[in-house]
């Protein structure tokens, strides 16, 4: 929630704008919109990383492991109704931020330290089983960050062309750039 407690209505423009692609590119792409199965959901509970912190009810990645053919057709059933509804339980979008110092930072500096998140656990199921959808139709990759063979010039290319074609047809262009160095900061960036 905003400070002032007033909803800044351009953002709310751009989040109903990125809800219409999303649910644009699920009409275009009906496999992607597949009902979830239990043999989808089961690959996923298998693919969660063990030794890891509990989520903020206390539920571990081995727990989760250890009762997947218990809770495989009750989560089949929660994830299939959360498709149907289009709305994602609130426990999915919380989780406990640790801050954690960067290598060879100042202590007492607010940007030494990154924050890691531990969400919940049946969210991070529901999160692999959508990104396995999407991996099987994915849409164009036009990622040029850390990506041999490709330049700024070439995004650069990509950006006048998309700018002029949304011009001439007068229809919505929406770019996302994200800089990232500061989250690679013991990366060597040549």
């Amino acid at each position: 929630m905003p400070k002032n407690s007033e909803y800044d209505n351009s953002y709310l423009d751009l989040c109903q704008t990125r809800q219409n692609l999303i649910e644009k590119f699920y009409k275009e792409n009906p496999k992607t919109s597949d009902p979830y199965t239990e043999t989808e959901i089961k690959k996923s509970i298998e693919t969660l990383n063990i030794g890891k912190s509990p989520d903020e009810y206390g539920l571990t990645d081995e727990q989760v492991k250890n009762f997947k053919s218990v809770l495989t057709p009750v989560l089949t059933t929660h994830f299939i109704k959360i498709k149907e509804t289009n709305f994602i339980p609130r426990a999915f979008k919380t989780g406990i931020l640790t801050p954690v110092i960067k290598s060879g930072k100042n202590p007492p500096d607010v940007k030494s330290y990154r924050g890691i998140t531990v969400t919940l656990i049946i969210g991070k199921v529901h999160e692999l089983c959508i990104l396995k959808k999407l991996q099987l139709h994915p849409g164009p990759d036009l990622q040029f960050g850390f990506t041999e063979g490709l330049c700024l010039l070439m995004a650069s290319l990509l950006i006048t062309e998309a700018k002029c074609e949304k011009l001439k047809n007068n229809i919505p262009l929406f770019i996302t750039t994200v800089d990232v160095q500061s989250a690679f900061d013991v990366v060597n960036i040549y």
